[in-house]
């Protein structure tokens, strides 16, 4: 899978890249060598690789080792975050899934949701038999050490417990349609701190198919402050798809404030590219609401200035003045 360390990300000069990309070029290109003879020839976007010249049959030279097994060996892919974009991957490949061995059951379920209907819409099996889930298994030196250290993850557990059912029970208030947008983004803002993994699926379910605009945009906003690679599929999809303005209030500022977070680095691209989109929307509003949040960009690309730029003509005379003073700030910050 394409997940790690932050410190692993940034040894490798990977922090800021596109590394589901990057994951899927060299996958790509190793089952191109695998199931072919030189040359070879790959010009992917993050990866790049040509032999041509040092070939010789006869001596083997230039040939890479085959696998025994044809045509090559079952692939998997690991995946850890709640309806996880990896296993999506997987099941559109066919690739057998794995869950990581620190999640809970209820992220697991996700899993299997997400990789049968990715493998169903290309064709694939959806048998779950293939369906691999990872599990811990603590081994000490006597049985009494195994026993007190488990106590100890048991007593921790329940703590988590505790998050679980105030945050759980924050979410059911979220549903009651008598709430108001205030207390609704109130207890948005409560939940950013619960980091229990039931409470981050809910969030992420209820800020796609939530049943009000109010506990949609709530739920957005108590995803901000988390992993990216936990919140931005439903926060795109709720900047892009969802037709209140409110909840598009809350998306497009958890995607401009994430410009700023070093842990969401992985996903300044992707955040950056539907900021873009959003200046060509046919909504004038969405357009509007994007250019603010563009100024907030802190590195600012010329691909976002230009998409920026293009707003000067824009039909709407209030997105034309914001778009005077987006480019400002744009062009003041890459001429820095």
């Amino acid at each position: 899978g394409p997940g790690g360390l932050p410190p692993d990300f940034e040894i490798f000069g990977v922090m800021d890249a596109d590394r589901n990309a990057m994951m899927v070029e060299a996958i790509d290109i190793m089952v191109d060598i695998w199931t072919s003879d030189p040359p070879y020839e790959f010009n992917g976007e993050h990866w790049q690789i040509s032999l041509k010249d040092w070939i010789y049959e006869d001596i083997g030279l230039g040939y890479m080792a085959k696998p025994y097994q044809k045509p090559y060996p079952p692939l998997a892919i690991t995946a850890m975050s709640p309806f996880s974009g990896s296993i999506k991957f997987a099941g559109s490949r066919g690739y057998i899934p794995i869950s990581a061995n620190f999640i809970g059951t209820w992220s697991a379920k996700s899993h299997w949701q997400v990789y049968a209907e990715a493998a169903a819409k290309a064709g694939h099996a959806t048998d779950p038999e293939i369906w691999r889930v990872a599990r811990n298994v603590h081994v000490d030196e006597t049985d009494e050490a195994a026993k007190a250290r488990t106590k100890e993850l048991v007593a921790a557990l329940r703590a988590q417990g505790k998050r679980l059912d105030g945050g759980l029970a924050m979410l059911d208030l979220l549903e009651e349609d008598s709430l108001s947008e205030a207390m609704a983004l109130r207890l948005g803002a409560a939940l950013r701190s619960n980091t229990h993994e039931e409470v981050v699926a809910r969030l992420v379910a209820t800020a796609t198919e939530g049943g009000n605009e109010a506990s949609r945009a709530a739920a957005v906003r108590g995803l901000e402050l988390r992993e990216s690679s936990i919140w931005f599929d439903a926060v795109q999809q709720a900047y892009v798809g969802d037709t209140s303005g409110l909840v598009r209030d809350e998306a497009v500022g958890v995607l401009s404030r994430s410009l700023h977070d070093r842990l969401a680095r992985t996903h300044h691209g992707q955040v950056r590219e539907t900021l873009i989109a959003g200046l060509g929307s046919n909504d004038a509003a969405q357009r509007l609401r994007t250019l603010t949040a563009v100024m907030q960009d802190p590195r600012p690309t010329t691909a976002l200035a230009d998409a920026v730029r293009a707003r000067l003509d824009d039909d709407d005379p209030k997105v034309r003045q914001e778009a005077k003073s987006a480019l400002r700030v744009v062009e003041r910050k890459l001429t820095r």
